[in-house]
Protein backbone atom coordinates (compact mmCIF):
# COMPACT_ATOMS: atom_id res chain seq x y z
CA UNK A 1 0.00 0.00 0.00
CA UNK A 2 1.33 3.38 -1.01
CA UNK A 3 0.82 6.43 1.21
CA UNK A 4 0.59 9.96 -0.22
CA UNK A 5 2.19 12.45 2.51
CA UNK A 6 2.46 16.15 2.88
CA UNK A 7 4.06 17.92 6.04
CA UNK A 8 4.82 14.46 7.07
CA UNK A 9 0.57 14.01 7.93
CA UNK A 10 -1.08 10.81 5.51
CA UNK A 11 -3.40 12.18 2.86
CA UNK A 12 -4.63 8.94 1.68
CA UNK A 13 -3.57 5.64 0.77
CA UNK A 14 -3.27 3.67 -2.37
CA UNK A 15 -2.86 -0.04 -3.88
CA UNK A 16 -0.62 1.32 -6.98
CA UNK A 17 1.72 3.82 -7.47
CA UNK A 18 -0.39 5.78 -10.34
CA UNK A 19 -3.19 5.95 -7.66
CA UNK A 20 -1.13 7.70 -5.54
CA UNK A 21 0.07 10.12 -7.80
CA UNK A 22 -3.10 10.47 -9.00
CA UNK A 23 -4.81 11.16 -5.30
CA UNK A 24 -1.70 13.95 -4.78
CA UNK A 25 -2.40 15.60 -8.03
CA UNK A 26 -6.10 16.07 -6.92
CA UNK A 27 -5.70 17.10 -3.43
CA UNK A 28 -2.88 19.75 -5.10
CA UNK A 29 -5.77 21.15 -7.23
CA UNK A 30 -8.83 20.81 -4.80
CA UNK A 31 -5.79 22.99 -1.96
CA UNK A 32 -4.57 25.21 -5.09
CA UNK A 33 -1.62 25.80 -2.68
CA UNK A 34 1.71 25.23 -2.83
CA UNK A 35 1.81 22.05 -1.02
CA UNK A 36 3.93 19.19 -1.77
CA UNK A 37 3.37 15.72 -1.51
CA UNK A 38 5.43 12.53 -1.86
CA UNK A 39 4.16 9.19 -1.83
CA UNK A 40 6.22 6.30 -0.23
CA UNK A 41 6.21 2.34 -1.19
CA UNK A 42 5.31 0.37 1.61
CA UNK A 43 8.89 -0.39 2.92
CA UNK A 44 9.21 3.43 3.56
CA UNK A 45 11.31 4.62 0.47
CA UNK A 46 10.14 7.57 -0.86
CA UNK A 47 8.92 6.86 -4.69
CA UNK A 48 7.57 9.70 -5.86
CA UNK A 49 7.44 13.83 -5.11
CA UNK A 50 4.80 16.20 -6.61
CA UNK A 51 5.10 19.54 -6.34
CA UNK A 52 2.45 22.22 -8.17
CA UNK A 53 0.69 18.89 -9.49
CA UNK A 54 3.79 17.93 -11.48
CA UNK A 55 5.05 14.45 -10.54
CA UNK A 56 8.80 13.16 -10.47
CA UNK A 57 8.90 9.42 -9.92
CA UNK A 58 11.90 7.60 -9.15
Amino acid sequence: MYKTMSHREVTSHSNTLDDAVRSARGAWWNGSDGRTFIVVNPSGSTVAHIKRGVATIG
